[in-house]
């Protein structure tokens, strides 16, 4: 086993992006969970990036960890609003879908592989 911290972040990601497609199939508005992600990750995470504290990473590591999870945020964050047109709703429905049972799967299979 690599070390904890990344135990821990593989266990929430591996949970937090099926979480965000099944609230879409589910109908439920994602936006208030995902606002509140995305400004604590943003926050949190440049906070850390000020301070000389980066848990058992380098600064590299760390700094281009969070860049990917703000970029993540603000796709998520894009595709919650486009659910709000007509036009796309539909498509996005079925993508959202097939992106949470790929994601799951994949993020199942590598959890397992890491930690098991």
């Amino acid at each position: 086993m690599e070390t904890t911290w990344q135990a821990i972040f593989g266990f929430v990601t591996l949970l937090v992006f099926p979480l965000l497609g099944i609230l879409a199939l589910l109908k439920k508005r994602a936006s208030p969970l995902l606002w509140t992600a995305v400004i604590s990750w943003t926050v949190l995470g440049a906070f850390a990036l000020a301070l000389p504290w980066h848990p058992d990473v380098t600064r590299e590591e760390f700094t281009h960890a969070w860049l990917v999870g703000c970029a993540l945020g603000a796709a998520f964050l894009a595709v919650d609003w486009l659910r709000t047109r007509r036009r796309v709703a539909k498509w996005l429905k079925i993508t959202i879908g097939l992106i949470t049972i790929v994601v799951f799967a994949t993020a199942l299979r590598d959890f397992l592989q890491r930690f098991a």
